[in-house]
């Protein structure tokens, strides 16, 4: 079952992504802000999205499992569980809104979401290796970097709890491996590398830090006309205050496509997308 459910899981991320793109090529969020709409309130409405579509999907995945008789959800504590599969849509998300920025077209996002499903389960392929004590720490955190990495590591830790005869993993022992024994008289900690809660840690990691990174990215990268900040603007005081004549120094227009229309229309349309009055 493992390549279904690497399949059901990084498939999010190409999805978010083609949405994502779509939404700046339609010029959406320019047509949002012409009418009035902060670009704080999109980004709301699509953390909310991400996190209602990651809830929805983690229950909808576990109760298939039950349905198909998948013994990995029915043994193994369903807290467990979701958690996982939660962080895991939450982290795609994230690794979509981080890329949307750079990625200019629809067609183009399909292409790399091709490519990073065909990347991802190539390096997964070598999780194991990833995670050897001979790997120092520092490596390894950066190894965790990538979410597809974590996921296979987190649910290789679920297969390894309820194979065979075993009765799954209960939520208290999410902190260690399968055959480590914290009780031991000399318990070796190299047994006990990366279990499911620092794969937890990691995915909740990579979901900050790639939304956080990917809200900023959009904030300062051109997509077309309209109006980005520059690098330093969350450092300004007039981008937290909103005032108009402190913001104008934090902004430059941008544009990627040749001026077609009437000169009177194309000045309308600068200043709308400056946010002139």
């Amino acid at each position: 079952y493992g390549a279904f459910f690497f399949m059901c899981t990084v498939a999010v991320f190409a999805i978010q992504l083609t949405q994502l793109v779509s939404e700046k090529e339609l010029k959406l969020r320019l047509l949002m802000r012409m009418m009035g709409v902060r670009d704080s309130a999109v980004w709301v409405a699509n953390l909310v999205q991400f996190v209602l579509t990651a809830a929805v999907a983690s229950l909808m995945f576990i109760l298939s499992t039950y349905i198909f008789g998948i013994k990995l959800m029915a043994k193994n504590d369903f807290s467990l569980c979701f958690c996982l599969l939660f962080l895991t849509y939450l982290s795609m998300s994230g690794l979509a809104t981080f890329f949307a920025p750079f990625v200019p077209r629809a067609s183009m996002a399909t292409a790399v979401g091709i490519f990073f499903f065909f990347f991802s389960y190539i390096l997964s392929s070598f999780t194991s290796l990833l995670f050897l004590s001979a790997i120092p720490p520092p490596v390894r955190n950066l190894i965790a970097l990538i979410p597809p990495v974590t996921v296979v590591r987190g649910f290789g830790e679920l297969f390894d709890a309820s194979e065979g005869n075993k009765d799954g993993m209960r939520w208290d022992e999410r902190f260690y491996r399968q055959g480590y024994d914290p009780d031991a008289e000399f318990p070796d900690p190299d047994d006990n590398i990366f279990p499911l809660s620092v794969c937890l840690e990691w995915l909740l990691i990579d979901s900050i830090l790639y939304l956080s990174l990917g809200i900023y990215f959009d904030l300062v990268v051109p997509s077309g006309p309209g109006r980005v900040n520059v690098p330093w603007f969350p450092f300004l005081p007039s981008y937290w205050t909103g005032r108009k004549d402190c913001c104008a120094h934090s902004t430059v227009l941008t544009t990627n496509e040749p001026d077609a229309s009437d000169s009177d229309v194309r000045a309308e349309e600068v200043r709308v997308a400056g946010g002139g009055a």
